[in-house]
């Protein structure tokens, strides 16, 4: 019986201390989960901007660790400098908690200069250029890109002429929400009639409306161009500025900002009329990253004041920039300022500079040597 008693006051003993256990764990994990969930309302939004890094299990590197892909959400919870002079971050990947190197991580850098770089997107370049959404995140913080534009959809350049949607422009969307960089969606225009205008107008609203995001800040933009093969609207390019007018004011009156994007030559051709500021493409041969403007080019319209007045951004690439950008991408120089706030002050300010150079010393010699003659500046 004695014996009996002591076994079952040994099982209630071991019982208590499991309990007593299984309880402060609990707590522990309960107030682990609390710090947590606290750190996560402040957390920085980054992602890892290299190949293979690693999550450590403590802050030290001869710990376990896993390795993380490319262009990975990652949460800093706490950032902080080990004893060693190693800078670190206490993270949160998918639903594990650990430790990276903080030269791994990056996130996007709201300063602007003048003008930045921009890069533009479709289905395409996910098929083509990047492995998957995170090599896209991971390139515009590897290369400085300050704003992006998605293909949303548009009209087929076919005789048809249906309406669709770019399938990835909704991930893309998520990731540029994520990185916080302002972006944009443009689309293709072939409408050659009013009827198909007013078309174009409900399609493109309803797109803006049902697929809303905070960094959705950048003007619609009208992609106006010729094609490789014959578009339905190849027959029309003479007139082919009212329709763009009659599409942007019916857009404008729905409270969309518009610009048109297009080729410059055709644009200088053909789209002068067109009441919207434009973002050109033009692709000279270059070794870098152009520090000058358009206008400094051989390209039709370079030497057209008009157009360069409307022209607040240049996409001078499609092939990126050997050693520089080492992505074939469509790639942009933009006055930053107009995608920001709509502001043309920079370029208005660039344009009086550069005729005051040309002008101030032409004047001296007209004055001094009877000179009555023009340029084209």
């Amino acid at each position: 019986m004695k014996n009996n008693i002591s076994i079952k006051k040994i099982i209630i003993y071991i019982s208590i201390i499991i309990i007593t256990i299984g309880a402060i764990i609990g707590v522990k994990f309960g107030i682990d989960a609390i710090i947590l969930n606290k750190e996560l309302k402040n957390a920085e939004k980054t992602i890892t901007i290299r190949d293979d890094v690693k999550m450590y299990s403590s802050a030290n590197t001869n710990k376990k660790y896993e390795k993380i892909e490319l262009g990975t959400d990652v949460y800093v919870l706490k950032r902080f400098e080990d004893k060693d002079k190693e800078h670190w971050c206490k993270v949160k990947i998918g639903k594990k908690v650990g430790y990276v190197l903080e030269k791994n991580i990056g996130k996007y850098n709201a300063i602007y200069g003048k003008k930045n770089l921009m890069l533009d997107v479709s289905k395409f370049n996910l098929q083509n250029n990047f492995k998957n959404i995170g090599e896209f995140k991971a390139f515009i913080l590897n290369n400085n890109i300050k704003f992006v534009y998605i293909r949303a959809g548009g009209r087929g350049y076919g005789q048809e002429g249906n309406m669709y949607t770019d399938p990835k422009a909704d991930e893309y969307a998520r990731a540029c929400e994520y990185l916080e960089i302002p972006f944009g969606y443009y689309f293709l225009d072939e409408a050659i009639n009013s009827t198909e205008i007013d078309e174009e107008v409900e399609f493109i609203t309803n797109y803006i409306n049902e697929h809303q995001y905070k960094n959705n800040v950048l003007p619609i933009a009208l992609d106006v161009e010729k094609h490789v093969e014959k578009g339905r609207a190849d027959d029309i390019w003479e007139s082919r500025y009212m329709l763009i007018n009659e599409l942007s004011q019916k857009l404008k009156d729905k409270n969309k900002k518009v610009i048109l994007y297009g080729n410059a030559s055709y644009a200088n051709q053909y789209l002068m009329q067109a009441d919207l500021e434009m973002w050109l493409a033009y692709y000279p041969k270059i070794k870098d990253i152009p520090d000058y403007w358009y206008n400094d080019t051989e390209g039709d319209g370079a030497r057209n004041d008009e157009l360069i007045k409307k022209m607040v951004g240049w996409q001078f690439t499609e092939k990126g920039v050997k050693g520089k950008i080492d992505k074939e991408l469509d790639i942009s120089i933009v006055y930053s300022n107009y995608f920001l706030n709509g502001s043309t002050e920079d370029i208005e300010k660039d344009i009086k500079e550069r005729k005051e150079m040309v002008f101030g010393p032409l004047n001296d010699l007209k004055n001094k040597a009877g000179y009555d003659g023009q340029t084209n500046i």
